[in-house]
């Protein structure tokens, strides 16, 4: 069950992260972004285990408005898992993964 729930988990935040990019900046975006994630040795069945790379990826692509766009991807993942969001001073999707890793989902 508990490994059901971990796959669960990884497939809503590939899924929130499409949902974002792709509201906010369009699906050529979001391909290029999985297309640049690839050749980093990362794919929608590992994102969840190398979201560092991922976020590192968000900052040098959008810079300033990376933290905001992290944040909603945030949001939406814990909208997924059912979990209510608190925003967090400086916090990045790294440190809200964590938190909600916490919570029982």
């Amino acid at each position: 069950m508990r490994e059901q729930q971990e796959d669960t988990v990884k497939e809503h935040i590939a899924a929130a992260l499409d949902e974002v990019i792709e509201d906010l900046l369009g699906k050529p975006v979001i391909e290029a972004l999985h297309a640049y994630l690839l050749e980093r040795g990362v794919s929608r069945t590992n994102l969840a285990t190398k979201v560092q790379i991922l976020c590192s990826a968000l900052d040098a692509a959008f810079g300033d408005t990376s933290p905001a766009i992290q944040r909603t991807i945030a949001r939406r993942l814990y909208a997924k898992l059912n979990l209510n969001f608190v925003p967090i001073e400086g916090a990045g999707l790294v440190e809200y993964l964590r938190k909600a890793s916490r919570i029982k989902v």
